[in-house]
């Protein structure tokens, strides 16, 4: 019992840590982490309920359903689906580059998804074996917030929930290592032993030196870049790493930044036009004039690039400006780098001493 103490406040302080120094180097994302120690039935997390974007790693529950259906008979594994290149996201994926009616066998599909992180193999055994299947399967793993919402591809239905309301495939650390559970956890498992069997050997077809896991990347222009990690290290810890909205203030930034130096632009190039009103223009930060006091008024077209006038004083807009890459940018990815590995690194040492 002291052992399995001490084992757990170190884990969960040296974690704490961890995630406090980068938020203390204003690290531009959301760190979360979650791990559970099969050995000791130890369980600690940093943020571990915080939803976010689920990317690649919710492939895993989709392997773990599609084998649950097996053993249902709703599936079989002799079963061939033909490509037809509805659900294409990346080109470039395997499956992907196959010609249009070609079979692939779920074995093989299994094997994109996870190994390759195919998302058109990802997309047809999830369209085989139906959203809301994956989704109930979900709960019954104990993984409450989580939610597959739609294919990941452009163009299909989005599902929504009363805590899904946007319709994003959502998770947390802490459903994630629940569902890793599934497999490697007789006890807390809902799955057969011989479901549990299949899916770690697809499973195991990720392992380098002793680690199995599956990774996860989004890089979205609006919301930043969503970096996971889930996986089981020498059969014992089961670990998510999820790193959500990484760079999402520093985009933001940088479009204010560009709404201000356009506005300066447009501000200081119009100057010699402002002097021909007595009242002068006011510009609204909503980019639109207000009326000048004077019957004649200026209506500014932002899409409108006027050409050079004959004067001396021309007026050339420019409205393609992009500023410079920030200089942080490279120090927020450096240090989402340095957080996983800080954080594997923990859960090495562990092992070591526990």
């Amino acid at each position: 019992m002291i052992l399995k103490y001490l084992s757990k406040k170190f884990l969960q302080s040296s974690l704490n840590n961890l995630v406090n120094n980068l938020e203390k180097r204003e690290f531009d994302g959301v760190p979360k982490i979650s791990v559970y120690d099969l050995k000791r039935n130890i369980s600690v997390n940093v943020n571990g309920d915080s939803p976010g974007w689920s990317a690649s790693i919710i492939k895993v529950p989709i392997m773990a359903t599609a084998f649950q259906e097996v053993s249902k008979g709703n599936l079989n594994l002799e079963e061939k689906l033909k490509v037809n290149h509805k659900f294409t996201l990346e080109p470039f994926d395997f499956i992907s580059t196959l010609p249009e009616g070609a079979k692939v066998s779920m074995p093989n599909l299994m094997y994109a998804m996870i190994v390759n992180s195919d998302n058109e193999a990802t997309n047809m055994i999830a369209d085989r074996i139906g959203i809301q299947t994956i989704n109930k399967s979900m709960v019954s793993f104990d993984m409450k917030n989580s939610m597959l919402a739609h294919l990941l591809c452009p163009n299909v239905p989005r599902y929504t929930s009363e805590f899904n309301k946007d319709g994003s495939n959502i998770t947390t650390p802490n459903d994630m290592v629940n569902s890793l559970r599934q497999i490697y956890d007789k006890k807390f498992s809902k799955l057969d032993e011989n479901t549990r069997k299949l899916c770690d050997i697809v499973f195991s077809w990720t392992e380098n030196y002793g680690v199995k896991s599956k990774g996860g990347y989004i890089s979205d222009p609006d919301f930043g870049e969503d970096i996971h990690e889930a996986g089981i290290i020498d059969n014992r810890l089961i670990y998510t790493i999820m790193l959500n909205k990484v760079g999402q203030k520093s985009i933001q930034q940088r479009k204010e930044n560009k709404v201000n130096n356009r506005l300066d632009e447009l501000y200081w190039g119009l100057e010699p036009l402002f002097n021909e009103f007595e009242d002068g223009l006011d510009i609204a930060l909503s980019c639109k004039p207000k009326k000048s006091s004077k019957e004649n008024e200026l209506d500014i077209d932002f899409s409108y690039k006027p050409k050079k006038s004959s004067k001396e004083n021309e007026l050339d807009i420019d409205f393609s400006y992009k500023p410079k890459k920030s200089s942080e940018e490279d120090g927020f990815n450096m240090r989402r780098i340095s957080f996983q590995k800080d954080a594997k690194n923990i859960l090495y040492n562990y092992l070591l001493f526990s």
